[in-house]
């Protein structure tokens, strides 16, 4: 049966609760809200088809088959990282340029041009 997964911040959510082995110390890494990390967690199952974890009191332990997609969500969060990367080097090389006409700017406004190009030197 071919899977319906579409929502790759689930991916997220799936590393942080195998992580935090509980939905709670999921949430606080990910800066969710307890109940919509396990909200994610039950869409991801439904979605795959299968449970990922055995829920107890004690929080949530990864099964067989979530031990078996780690690596490849790993894998995923590697690839968002290199790409999030790619595209901060493709950005971080085009200058900002500004046309103005002299005697409108004041020394406050080249003071803040100023702070700017320290604060991002790479602009």
């Amino acid at each position: 049966m071919k899977s319906a997964f579409r929502n790759w911040s689930d991916v997220r959510v799936f590393l942080e609760v195998c992580r935090g082995g509980s939905t709670l110390a999921a949430s606080k890494m990910l800066g969710l809200s307890q109940p919509t990390v396990a909200r994610r967690i039950e869409a991801l199952e439904h979605e795959l088809g299968v449970v990922l974890f055995e829920r107890d009191t004690r929080g949530f332990k990864p099964l067989s088959a979530a031990v078996a997609l780690l690596p490849l969500a790993e894998a995923i969060e590697a690839a968002a990282g290199d790409f999030a990367n790619a595209a901060f080097r493709v950005t971080a090389t085009r200058p900002i340029r500004i046309t103005y006409f002299a005697a409108n700017l004041s020394p406050q406004v080249m003071q803040i041009f100023s702070d700017f190009s320290e604060l991002r030197p790479e602009i």
